[in-house]
Order: structure tokens, then C-alpha cells, then sequence
């Protein structure tokens, strides 16, 4: 199942994925990330995507996991944009 809810502010939202399904995850980040590369703003300005990736450990507060992917996304955009991170 997946839930998506801008709730972060900004340009941020967040997609919740319902149980560790790592590979879609990646897959699905690395889907946006292609899906930016191919709008086109103006002459040669292309949407940049940055993603942060977490999974939820068993006892782990909700909370905690949308911190640690907001830290990864910190890292995506440091380290030149377009790109994810796992946390």
C-alpha cells in the first residue's frame, strides 16, 4: 500500500510505504528521479529531485522514521541534488 501526503512543508511530501519493501523503494526513487530528468522548465533547466529513504524498525516512533529520512534528504540535496539517500 502506499500513502503519499504533502505534509512537510515547502516542496517537500512524504510517500509512505507500508512494510520494508526496500527494492520498491529504490525502485520507485529511482522512477522520479528519471520522470525529473524529462520535464523541462525553460531552455536547458531541468527539475532536480533530492530523496531521503527510511524504513521503519519495529519499535521505532513514526516520527523518528520521517527525521531520519528528512536527514537523508539533506544529504541528496548537499551532495548535488538529483539522487537518494538511504538513512
Amino acid at each position: 500500500m502506499l500513502w503519499l501526503k504533502p505534509f512537510l512543508g515547502g516542496e517537500e511530501f512524504a510517500i509512505y510505504l507500508f512494510g520494508d519493501h526496500r527494492p520498491k523503494a529504490c525502485d520507485l526513487s529511482e522512477q522520479l528521479l528519471s520522470l525529473a530528468h524529462i520535464i523541462e522548465l525553460a531552455a536547458n533547466r531541468t527539475v532536480s529531485v533530492s530523496i531521503g529513504v527510511s524504513f521503519k524498525a519495529s519499535e521505532e516512533a513514526f516520527n523518528e522514521v520521517v527525521k531520519r529520512a528528512d536527514q537523508a534528504l539533506y544529504k541528496a540535496k548537499n551532495s548535488g541534488r538529483s539522487q537518494y539517500y538511504i538513512a
